[in-house]
């Protein structure tokens, strides 16, 4: 402790009381918005409990009483993890679920910059900024009584105990993570490109065990489990993913290069080329088959080291080749954003002075352009421009391009070296 600034330790109190002030300051507005009973939807987290709560009456979460608007669109295991707040009253339930997400927030932007670095004055500098970074974000699940905290804090538990070579536990955290948000399971193509045969292994078996467990409860399992796959895998739903709030890489490029309505008359439109749904489809396509195939290029390079950094350039990945990406999903980028941070903080230049700007835009784009600060129009004017995949974008480029890795791999073997 005697290494560590003063003046970086009380920087660091000041935020970390700031967000605790404002997390309590939301709570009553974040635990409201679930409402007072399961037969309304309220928040996303209305359609968790009301899926957890009909598994538990009924052995079935997915014909619950909102289903008909709002399905629940996740595998059975989450319901059954949910279970213990099913049997509470929606407030009571919506109150747990919201302090375990602030408890979620700190543990997952703890264990981020405990993945670069085993210094604690370093950790505490990534940690402060990581904080301001990604409150934004943390205040949209919140409100939203959404998942994506406790998916994000499952990926960065994986990557930890990958590190302490502790694979089960890892394994079984991203199993748990694939089986709510599935695009988690592209980790496991991380896997498959480094040829770390036992790893993959390790997690084939640990979601096939809990997918299992988690079907036991069910009547009708095979039949539930078709109707999750045709309503979620195939958009049986029929999600328009030309909607404003979907900034993932197809929503991107069905706005910019169809005529697709957004679903809200009141968005601007973008519409920079009139091509065929075929034609976007293949745009698509050829996006998705480039930035995989740089990936590979990449991460399979012999002097390509640095795991984190590979970690969170698939993080990215996940985010754009997603079919529905929300802003509250972009929570995924804490890995990216650390390794943005560490590079800013102690990569050399002109990598840190990238990565600062990368970092500062990224704030930008995220915390200043909310509703309240710059108004409505230009509010919509940013969404339905993708400000949310075109950054990701950037991010995974400035990640995956420096030739940095055995430099910041010294960074963890070697914390007492500044590598300025």
């Amino acid at each position: 402790m005697k290494n560590i600034s003063l003046k970086l330790l009380l920087l660091s109190f000041i935020f970390g009381l700031s967000f605790i002030l404002l997390a309590i300051f939301l709570s009553p507005i974040a635990i409201s918005k679930a409402g007072q009973t399961h037969t309304q939807y309220g928040n996303d987290f209305t359609v968790f409990y009301a899926a957890a709560r009909n598994l538990y009456d009924f052995k079935d979460p997915y014909n619950h009483p909102i289903a008909a608007k709002t399905p629940y669109l996740y595998l059975p295991l989450f319901s059954l993890l949910l279970e213990p707040l099913a049997i509470m009253p929606l407030p009571m339930a919506a109150t747990f679920w919201y302090w375990l997400n602030i408890l979620f927030a700190l543990l997952l932007i703890i264990l981020c910059s405990r993945l670069i670095s085993p210094d604690l004055s370093k950790q505490i500098s990534i940690a402060t900024i990581l904080l301001i970074l990604t409150t934004r974000l943390i205040i949209d699940n919140l409100l939203w009584g959404q998942v994506n905290i406790l998916v994000a804090l499952l990926i960065v538990i994986w990557a930890s105990a990958h590190q302490k070579n502790k694979q089960w536990w890892g394994e079984i955290a991203l199993a748990i993570a694939i089986s709510i948000k599935v695009t988690p399971a592209l980790l496991g193509f991380y896997l498959l490109v480094k040829r770390r045969w036992a790893e993959l292994l390790r997690l084939s078996i640990s979601f096939i065990t809990l997918t299992l467990i988690s079907l036991l409860p069910l009547v009708n399992a095979k039949v539930l489990l078709i109707g999750w796959f045709k309503r979620t895998i195939l958009n049986g739903e029929g999600f328009n993913w030309s909607y404003a709030g979907n900034q993932s890489l197809k929503g991107t490029i069905d706005r910019f290069f169809t005529l697709s309505n957004t679903e809200s008359f009141y968005y601007p439109t973008v519409n920079l080329f009139n091509l065929s749904n075929k034609i976007s489809q293949i745009i698509f396509l050829l996006s998705a088959i480039f930035l995989i195939g740089f990936y590979i290029y990449k991460v399979t390079k012999k002097n390509f080291n640095f795991m984190i950094a590979a970690i969170a350039s698939n993080c990215c990945l996940m985010l754009l080749l997603s079919n529905l990406s929300w802003k509250a999903h972009f929570i995924i980028l804490t890995i990216p954003l650390t390794t943005l941070i560490t590079y800013s903080l102690y990569g050399a230049k002109p990598l840190s002075i990238i990565s600062t700007i990368t970092l500062v835009l990224f704030f930008s784009l995220t915390a200043l352009t909310t509703q309240p600060i710059i108004g409505t129009v230009l509010h919509e004017w940013f969404e339905t421009h993708s400000y949310y995949c075109l950054i990701t974008l950037f991010i995974f480029f400035v990640i995956i391009c420096p030739n940095q890795e055995q430099n910041l791999q010294e960074l963890l073997t070697n914390p007492n070296r500044d590598l300025n």
